[in-house]
C-alpha cells in the first residue's frame, strides 16, 4: 500500500492504527501473557484482555494525537463483547446460507444483548486529552521498544 501511497503513512489515521495494532499485538501481547500467566483463563477472557492492552498500549498515542480522547472503558468492553462474537459471525454464515426465519430469532437476541451492553458501556465518560505534545509519541514508542528488548533478553 506504501508502494502506491506514501502519504497513507502519515496523513491516513486508520493505517497508523492498524499498524501500531498489529505491531504491538506480535510484540507486546506475549510479554502480557508473561506478565498475566498466573490469571485463570475460562473463555479464553485472559487472552482477550492481554490482546486489547497490547493494542491499545501500541496505539495511545496515535489515538491521541487524532483525536483527543482515551477510551478507559475498552479493556471491560471488549471482556464482555469478544467472546459473543464467534456466536454471532457463524449465526449470520449459517442464516445466510439457510435463511430460515426461526433461526434468526436466537441471534436477534445475542445481537440485542450485545448492542445492549454497547450502549451501558458508552455511558462511560471519555477521557478528553486538550493538550498532546508531539514529544510524547517517540518518548512512548522508545519506552515500548525497551520494554520489549528487556523482556525478549531476560
Amino acid at each position: 500500500m506504501l508502494i502506491f501511497n506514501p502519504l497513507l503513512l502519515t496523513l491516513d489515521a486508520g493505517f497508523q492504527l492498524s499498524f501500531a495494532a498489529v505491531l504491538s499485538i506480535i510484540y507486546l501481547k506475549p510479554i502480557f501473557d508473561n506478565w498475566l500467566e498466573k490469571l485463570p483463563n475460562p473463555f479464553s477472557l485472559r487472552d482477550i484482555l492481554t490482546l486489547t492492552l497490547a493494542a491499545q498500549v501500541g496505539v495511545l498515542p496515535i489515538l491521541v494525537w487524532h483525536f483527543g480522547q482515551i477510551s478507559l472503558i475498552s479493556p471491560l468492553a471488549n471482556l464482555l463483547i469478544v467472546p459473543f462474537l464467534p456466536f454471532l459471525m457463524i449465526g449470520g454464515l449459517i442464516i445466510a446460507i439457510c435463511p430460515i426465519k426461526i433461526l434468526a430469532y436466537p441471534l436477534w437476541l445475542l445481537l440485542g444483548l450485545i448492542l445492549k451492553m454497547i450502549e451501558v458501556l458508552s455511558l462511560v465518560p471519555i477521557w478528553e486529552i486538550k493538550y498532546f505534545p508531539w514529544v510524547f509519541a517517540p518518548g512512548w514508542y522508545l519506552l515500548l521498544l525497551c520494554l520489549i528488548k528487556n523482556t525478549s533478553s531476560s
